[in-house]
């Protein structure tokens, strides 16, 4: 019987393992591909579009990225946006969220319902459009950053954090004669690593890999994020190609050819999120609470 149970969870292990290898293969598959085909001649592209290995290493791509004149710029705005953009929507989830949370507080269920609104309905890329250039932020970076500070979906996710926090640190602190404010910034902030961790790598993202409000708001070049000019490298790529129709007799290989400039736009425009991964990934599982309450 023993032996059997053993069996059967060993096989269970087995598969669960098994499966997500496979998905974790199937998720690294394109960025090494990507990865691979950024190093290598366009020849060896042709030869095998799927390779993981880089063949004929060839470096002129990433030669020809970072000297363009707006390589530098475009990761000055995009390092400014994703981390302004980012403290900022941390600090008004939290302050909305947390009183929220809190029974005590009167008239919760209008700013709720006022939240939830915001899911369901949206004003269109026009309104929003006046009310940027009625603001004065046309032709701004703030205008990428200010009008979505203050997102519903994470903040319900906080909400509900601060929802299942113990009550008694508050009602402990407060009896030690705690404010709200030293409650907050000492209590409930230092406990709420992991959803506060997840709320600033998804804002984080969502900064770093937005072009289409730079699209609308933004005129001079100097201010476009890397995403931007990721796209503009992406659209003259794709029309070389289609101009070429195809063919490698019809690309000159003096120069880089467009295949591998585009690859290795996305692996500069990922690389630095990416190495902003491992810092937050240990907050997700990291159980803060547990022992926090003795007795």
């Amino acid at each position: 019987m023993v032996t059997r149970k053993f069996s059967l969870d060993t096989l269970g292990m087995i598969f669960v393992y098994t499966f997500v290898s496979l998905v974790a293969a199937m998720m690294l598959y394109p960025v090494l591909n990507v990865l691979a085909v950024s190093f290598s001649d366009y020849v060896e592209y042709v030869r095998n579009p799927w390779m993981l290995i880089p063949r004929g290493v060839n470096l002129q791509a990433y030669i020809v990225v970072f000297h363009n004149p707006l390589i530098y710029s475009s990761f000055q705005n995009s390092i400014f946006i994703t981390c302004f953009g980012t403290v900022l929507t941390l600090i008004m989830t939290i302050l909305y969220a947390w009183p929220l949370s809190r029974p005590e507080v009167k008239g919760k269920a209008i700013f709720m319902t006022y939240l939830i609104i915001t899911m369901v309905f949206n004003a269109g890329m026009i309104p929003n459009f006046l009310n940027i250039r009625s603001l004065g932020l046309l032709n701004s970076r703030w205008a990428l950053i200010l009008p979505g500070l203050l997102g519903a979906w994470h903040c319900i996710l906080m909400l509900n954090f601060f929802r299942k926090m113990p009550a008694s640190l508050v009602e402990a602190a407060k009896i030690d004669g705690a404010g709200e404010l030293y409650i907050l910034l000492r209590i409930v902030i230092p406990l709420s690593g992991p959803v506060i961790a997840a709320i600033a790598l998804f804002n984080a993202v969502g900064y770093w890999n937005s072009f289409f409000g730079a699209m609308i708001y933004l005129r001079t070049r100097d201010l476009w994020p890397l995403a931007m000019l990721l796209r503009e490298i992406l659209l003259e790529a794709r029309t070389s190609l289609l101009n070429a129709g195809g063919n490698i007799a019809e690309i000159d290989m003096a120069e880089v050819s467009p295949i591998t400039l585009q690859y290795a736009m996305l692996m500069t425009s990922m690389l630095p999120i990416m190495c902003v991964y491992p810092f937050l990934q240990k907050y997700f599982a990291k159980g803060v609470l547990v022992g926090s309450i003795k007795g």
